[in-house]
């Protein structure tokens, strides 16, 4: 298996009796896994101590920019929010900090 890097245009999680629990409605990006013979269009990257694949597609998009996390939706009567991995031009998140 080899880490990739995933791009997303939008989340959604419900529990196990189809309740919404978490939402973002936004581009973010997330860590997965698959078989190497799946990564055939991806270029290879050293992150965080790992060899992580990434779509050119992809790379072409985080020109230029950061990455930052924020929080998901609030959802009504759900008491908590999920970290999620965006990416920010580079001037947005140096101006957050």
């Amino acid at each position: 298996m080899e880490t990739s890097l995933n791009a997303s245009s939008r989340m959604t999680v419900r529990d196990r009796h189809g309740r919404l629990t978490q939402r973002f409605e936004g581009e973010h990006y997330f860590f997965g896994s698959s078989l190497p013979s799946k990564h055939t269009d991806h270029l290879h990257f050293d992150l965080f101590g790992r060899t992580v694949a990434i779509h050119r597609k992809t790379v072409e998009k985080l020109r230029g920019k950061q990455f930052t996390v924020v929080q998901s939706d609030k959802i009504e009567s759900v008491d908590y929010t999920r970290d999620i991995l965006v990416a920010r031009p580079a001037d947005e998140t140096t101006k957050e900090t």
